[in-house]
């Protein structure tokens, strides 16, 4: 292909430069043409006038004639050129002619390889000046021939020129497919070579990085998430597979059997748990059609998500309050509830005895931003990063005992960003974190928009 394209844009050069050449070397003959007949013309043309000046007319229609100087030695001492000169009478009887051996037709039928020029004289008498110019022809060939020769060379050098230029020019390109067949042959690590690319093509290859990059990072992320879904999966599964096995391994008390089937069911319950929340992250990796979202009002929305938390904050002895701006976005009510619910929840569960968790919701120009603020245990600086990521978790014992998967705030994160917005986390170790959602603001609000139930 790459070869194909260079032979292409030779072809084009070299079409392009032999019409130039064409052209230009047309151009140069036929100007040389040009002035060398209009330099004989002219030369003919003083010639006839003395011609005519000399000749006189007689008694009996006759004519006499008395050449200058100059004149006699053009026509009659001349060498190569042959000029030569015929006079007929008003009659078309003819007068006299320099060359009796010449054979000279009326003006207007010059023979082939001379150049004629005819004036009139006195008492009506025509005077025809004439020369030989194969010469002349013949300079011009010549020239062509130089022309043509110098046309073929040129355009030799032009073409291996121009193969050369365009290899040079379609390298990037060849590197460029270099990389992109070495990632599809599984290196995820091949780059294209940006500093020696050129400037027309480095943008190019910068965007194509970066997209390698994006490419490397989602085959990452996917390989780490089948690694953490199943190693999530596995240990209600082992949980599973050891309680069936032990009960059924011998006899068991009824008290036994009823405390394997709870572990069994415990586990059961996780698996779903886990099954659930990867859905939900699917469906919100793959958001609706933006035009089937409608408008939500998001303080509604708030609210409803805060009275629905309520029990969990007062069985934890976590105080839950809400404040601020109504504003109005398109979109999903259900996920925004999921995402929204989400992130509360998180601090509650990660929150200390007496702690309080504060949700505000402000305009910020065409974006709306929620705050969700507790006095919980923190997060270490080196984590905060990561709380998005699927399956992490800070303290994995103490998610596992509050029941979390992992997946809570990578699921808000995925349906905050469907939604055109983002979510940010800061964080102090023992001193709480603060969760800041931005969404796009599409409509002023409108108090008689509620959300859905």
């Amino acid at each position: 292909m790459r070869e194909s394209l260079r032979a292409r844009l030779v072809l084009w050069y070299a079409l392009v430069l032999a019409l130039v050449v064409l052209l230009y070397g047309g151009a140069v003959v036929y100007q040389s043409w040009r002035t060398m007949t209009a330099g004989v013309d002219a030369e003919l043309a003083v010639y006839a006038r003395e011609v005519g000046k000399a000749l006189t007319p007689v008694e009996g229609g006759r004519f006499d004639l008395e050449l200058p100087s100059d004149a006699a030695a053009y026509f009659f001492q001349r060498e190569g050129a042959r000029p030569y000169y015929v006079i007929w009478s008003r009659t078309g009887e003819l007068v006299d002619r320099s060359d009796p051996e010449l054979h000279v037709g009326l003006p207007g039928n010059a023979a082939k390889g001379r150049r004629e020029l005819s004036v009139q004289a006195a008492e009506g008498a025509t005077v025809l000046v004439g020369r030989d110019i194969t010469d002349l022809q013949r300079e011009q060939w010549v020239l062509l021939r130089d022309v043509v020769l110098a046309g073929v060379l040129t355009l030799v050098v032009a073409i291996f020129g121009g193969w050369f230029v365009a290899g040079r020019a379609l390298a990037p390109i060849k590197r460029i497919s270099k990389t992109a067949r070495a990632m599809s042959g599984g290196d995820l690590n091949a780059r294209i070579a940006v500093e020696s690319t050129e400037s027309e093509l480095e943008q190019v290859a910068s965007s194509l990085n970066e997209a390698f990059d994006r490419m490397r990072l989602a085959v990452e992320q996917e390989r780490r998430f089948m690694a953490d879904a199943s190693h999530e999966l596995r240990t209600p599964i082992s949980v599973l597979r050891a309680e069936t096995e032990w009960a059924l391994d011998r006899e068991r008390s009824p008290q036994q059997y009823k405390d394997a089937l709870a572990v069994c069911r415990r586990a059961a319950h996780r698996m779903q748990d886990i099954a659930e929340r990867l859905l939900t992250l699917v469906r919100a990796e793959l958001a609706s059609d933006p035009q089937e979202r409608s408008p939500l009002a998001m303080r509604t929305l708030v609210d409803d998500v805060v009275q629905w938390l309520a029990p969990m904050a007062q069985e934890r002895n976590v105080r839950l309050s809400a404040s601020g701006d109504p504003f109005t976005v398109s979109g999903d009510a259900e996920q925004l509830r999921e995402a929204l619910n989400n992130v509360i929840a998180n601090a509650i569960l990660y929150n200390k005895p007496g702690g309080s968790v504060t949700i505000s919701t402000r305009l910020v120009g065409d974006t709306a931003r929620i705050e969700v603020v507790d006095t919980g245990i923190g997060i270490p600086a080196d984590s905060v990063a990561r709380v998005f990521e699927r399956f992490y978790r800070v303290d994995k014992a103490r998610s596992r005992e509050v029941g979390g998967s992992g997946l809570g705030l990578s699921i808000a994160r995925t349906i905050f960003v469907a939604h055109g917005g983002d979510i940010t986390c800061t964080s102090e170790p023992g001193v709480g974190s603060a969760f800041v959602i931005s969404l796009p603001v599409v409509a002023a609000p409108d108090p008689r928009l509620t959300t859905a139930n």
